[in-house]
């Protein structure tokens, strides 16, 4: 019983010391936002180009696929039919949201060649040719407070999704960026926490059954970020951005002259989900110890009072 009571003792002692601080990302702090505003959070899904040209070097024919100029729209689909000679038909599509404490960037790109009256998926030289490029972009940006003491976090980020392109008849750039900016006292200007991403990062693993078909993944952290307290004047910037760029064509100039050949897709990216960039921040509430208010003082010394009676004040 003894023992029970010492222990009880210590343990009141020690919160009536200290307390455990609290502290918490706060998207969108009034503090942040400008007269009227709601949110800080900005969006883009620009595809700057979704197009490209045919040619029929027989007939010197020439049609010009309709490029989309630069701007914030999610979506393009262009369908050219060359004539009789065949068939072009180009799908991009961007688009990102907030998920929890971050973000979710998606992109998907599609291109499709036909021969006219042939198979799918190919386009015959014949002095046809056909020049293509898509490059289409979702990025996030969005402010933070850390409401509280102290705290640490880590930054995350995860690419993955499907493709189905045949590198030997075109090409493809995945990119991405991810910066962690910190505004604050004494800071010139920002702190930046930086991830990039690029072809060069993916790993894919490919179906051996069709090569063209892979699954891409990607992941990268930075542990131990340290956030300061709006109370300190600090506050945060989280962006992020997903990029692809293709590149299909089948022919060549040289010396010799122009050169077409065979042209075999599929050419995906993202096929039949989009490829998806998830980035976010995890964190933990700070350690530190810090007064306990005199209220609670007040209350555990009643309590510590009452026990210290029942234990003694009972055996008078």
């Amino acid at each position: 019983m003894k023992g029970k009571f010492t222990w009880f003792m210590a343990v009141l002692l020690c919160l009536m010391a200290y307390a455990p601080a609290q502290g918490a990302i706060v998207w969108d702090d009034a503090s942040l936002l400008h007269q009227g505003q709601t949110t800080t959070l900005v969006k883009t899904n620009p595809i700057s180009s979704n197009g490209g040209s045919f040619m029929n070097i027989l007939s010197m024919n020439y049609v010009p696929a309709n490029n989309v100029p630069s701007g914030t729209t999610g979506t393009s689909t262009i369908t050219e039919d060359f004539g009789g000679y065949g068939q072009m038909t180009l799908n991009a599509n961007s688009q990102g949201e907030v998920i929890g404490d971050g973000f979710k960037a998606q992109v998907q790109t599609s291109i499709a060649f036909n021969d006219a009256g042939g198979p799918a998926n190919h386009f015959a030289a014949n002095g046809n040719a056909a020049n293509v490029s898509q490059i289409v972009t979702a990025t996030l940006s969005r402010k933070f407070v850390n409401d509280g003491d102290l705290m640490t976090a880590d930054l995350t980020a995860d690419l993955q999704g499907p493709l189905n392109f045949n590198l030997a008849d075109g090409s493809y750039e995945i990119s991405g960026n991810i910066d962690l900016l910190e505004f604050g006292p004494g800071v010139a200007g920002a702190n930046v926490y930086h991830i990039s991403l690029t072809n060069d990062d993916i790993e894919i693993t490919y179906d051996s059954a069709e090569p063209t078909k892979g699954y891409a993944t990607w992941h990268k952290v930075i542990e131990g970020i340290e956030l300061r307290s709006v109370d300190d004047y600090f506050n945060y910037q989280l962006n992020c951005g997903l990029k692809v760029e293709v590149h299909v064509s089948n022919f060549e100039i040289n010396p010799t002259g122009f050169h077409g050949y065979e042209l075999d897709g599929p050419f995906l990216i993202g096929d039949q989900d989009p490829m998806t960039l998830n980035v976010g921040l995890t964190y933990v509430q700070s350690a530190n110890a810090v007064p306990v208010p005199a209220s609670l003082l007040l209350l555990l010394s009643g309590i510590s009072g009452f026990t210290i009676w029942r234990h003694f004040g009972r055996k008078v």
